[in-house]
């Protein structure tokens, strides 16, 4: 079989056949859009936390531009005070105009930006003390309702006086129109320039900040629209989303794509999805050429939250493009909302299970536009020898989703512990560690070097005889393999248990586990391998289901239906089953649950479990 990797020319030039994108700087492409479209609408702020009915507000190119501008001069200047074009400046404002026009800003004025959250957002306080401490910025943007709690954390801090504060609203309008004037774009901003610091999750450790610069954000844009075929269509696209700003996925789709594609970009708060999914699902079926994305868990929600009442009238034939990434993607899920949509006029390739990370942008590959998804019932046994491979009749088996080919980049699956350090490719079906190569791989890590070298400075052994780059390659940390073009996704590096010689996937137990009981509560749980005298064992902790008032009582039941659930499906003995009260297990700032934080406090003790009563 051949070697488990897609060459790619040199120069990549499937990404702009047509030059119609020269790559350049992002300011150079908003003056372009401002000139050419000043009247077009590019941002649609969509506030359901400030009047329940979404009160709506739109900014047109000549707006935008000029706001823009204002908050960049102002940058420059503060910046200037403290060192200079590389000071970096933190976004710590709520998912309003506001964040997007800081980053948009800084972008244009050559700062590094460096996308967060207001200090009051639940449960990452520690996350924002832990990248002030990495980062060390000298600006602080925020919006006028929040800043007494930045003033306050950063007096907490020592850095009042320090660290300077800018409010985009004090330069909106007429009053920012002598700093749009003023503002000149720095002549020497290139392409290799930094950008903006995109901090991973941190589930287990201090986050780090991946180092992108405006070639990465470039490039990757222009990868999404050609992966998802609507390259033809820009700019008469509508990005809609609630995702996180600070997260990866949201800012590449919220707030990033229109600066290079002129796109229009919806955006709506994420508690406002989460209240109510159906506003959603209300926004794409009102605009054309629609891409989103969101998570696999959102999809099941859309589709289970869904109301007859809320969904007539709505045309979805105006969707281009949903992609469903971030964590794994269930069959079970895309058919079940494809069920609910389809009616509507949802197009049956719409939707796109997609792969990426925050260490090359966010996308590295994504469902063929022109093609139904691939799905592949893959054999359980020989998955946990390492091979991926159809299940025979009768044989366990276990459905997986292909998350398509990669696009304008080179992606290899690895045996990453060959000799001196280099990694060997595998033949096709073998599951290895995914290596990517391509513009969008971020610099590395903001001053980590050592850590930067592990993960960003991949060495292949063989690669000549495939035609591949030997240095520079990505680890992700994540194991699939490749078959027939397509990547499948089958867990974390990190994740992997392995009993008996045999990978077992977390994800794989969590779903037997989870649909065990109906006192376990969907998608809030975590399998995890413990060190024990006989080697690595398997424990679950999850969440009890709200509604499930008496699950005290029927623990024994419970823990036993787990017990046989595992043993039946995976050919496993279960070392402990601990079930825990509503919303105690770890999540990370992505959204997704923290095994190793919660692999961590189990061993701690300090997690709250589910008492009989009684005990």
């Amino acid at each position: 079989m051949p070697p488990s990797a897609s060459p790619s020319p040199a120069v990549y030039p499937e990404i702009d056949p047509t030059g119609r994108w020269p790559l350049r700087v992002v300011g150079e492409y908003m003056a372009e859009w401002a000139e050419t479209r000043p009247d077009a609408v590019v941002h649609e702020f969509v506030d359901y936390l400030a009047d329940r009915k979404g009160l709506r507000r739109t900014y047109t190119w000549r707006e935008w531009d000029v706001w823009t501008r204002a908050i960049a001069h102002r940058l420059q200047g503060l910046a200037a005070e403290r060192g200079g074009r590389g000071e970096r400046v933190a976004i710590l404002a709520p998912q309003r105009p506001e964040y997007v026009a800081a980053f948009h800003a800084a972008l244009r004025a050559g700062v590094i930006a460096v996308p967060l959250f207001p200090p009051d957002v639940p449960g990452h306080g520690d996350r924002l003390d832990s990248v002030f401490d990495d980062c060390t910025p000298s600006v602080v943007v925020t919006t006028a309702d929040k800043r007494e709690l930045v003033e306050k954390m950063l007096a907490g801090r020592g850095l009042t006086g320090r660290v300077a504060v800018l409010l985009p609203e004090d330069v909106a309008g007429a009053a920012g129109a002598a700093d749009a004037a003023a503002f000149v774009p720095p002549a020497d901003l290139t392409l290799d320039d930094v950008a903006y610091l995109q901090y991973t999750s941190g589930s287990t450790r201090t986050p780090r900040g991946v180092v992108l610069t405006q070639r990465n954000l470039v490039y990757n844009l222009v990868q999404v629209m050609h992966a998802q075929a609507m390259e033809s269509l820009v700019p008469e696209v509508t990005s809609v989303s609630w995702l996180p700003l600070f997260h990866d996925m949201g800012l590449l789709l919220g707030a990033a794509q229109p600066m290079v594609t002129g796109s229009k970009s919806v955006l709506l708060d994420p508690l406002a999805f989460i209240m109510k999914p159906s506003r959603w699902v209300t926004e794409i079926a009102r605009h054309p050429n629609v891409i989103s994305a969101a998570p696999n868990f959102a999809f099941g929600l859309a589709a289970k939250k869904a109301k007859p009442e809320e969904l007539d009238g709505l045309d979805w034939s105006g969707v281009r493009s949903l992609v469903n990434g971030a964590e794994p993607v269930l069959v079970s899920t895309l058919e079940k909302f494809e069920e609910t949509f389809g009616p509507r006029g949802l197009p049956p390739t719409a939707q796109r299970p997609s792969y990426g990370m925050a260490e090359a942008v966010v996308f590295v590959c994504g469902g063929d536009p022109a093609a139904p998804r691939v799905v592949l019932e893959a054999d359980v046994d020989a998955l946990q020898r390492g091979v991926l491979t159809e299940a025979a009749p009768g044989a366990r088996r276990t459905s997986l989703v292909s998350c398509g080919r990669e696009f304008g980049l080179r992606l290899a699956i690895v045996d990453a512990a060959s000799e001196h350090g280099a990694g060997r490719l595998l033949p096709d079906g073998q599951v290895g560690e995914i290596w990517v190569n391509g513009p969008n791989v971020g610099l590395g890590y903001w001053e980590k070097p050592e850590e930067t070298a592990a993960v960003f400075g991949a060495r292949l052994a063989d690669a000549a005889a495939a035609g591949l780059p030997a240095e520079g390659w990505l680890r992700t940390g994540d194991l699939g393999a490749l078959t027939g073009g397509n990547l499948f996704i089958t867990g974390r590096q990190k994740d992997l248990i392995i009993v008996d010689g045999r990978n077992i996937y977390p994800h794989d137990v969590e779903f037997s586990v989870e649909h065990a009981h109906d006192a376990i509560a969907l998608h809030k749980l975590a399998a995890f391998a413990v060190p024990t005298p006989d080697g690595e064992a398997v424990v679950v902790v999850a969440e009890q289901y709200r509604a499930a008032a008496d699950a005290g009582e029927r623990l024994a039941e419970i823990d036993a239906a787990v017990r046989q659930a595992v043993s039946r499906q995976h050919s496993i003995r279960l070392h402990d089953f601990v079930l825990i009260a509503p919303d105690t297990i770890p999540w990370t700032s992505s959204g997704k649950i923290a095994r190793q934080a919660t692999r961590t406090a189990y061993l701690q003790g300090t997690l709250t479990p589910v008492r009989a009563p009684g005990s």
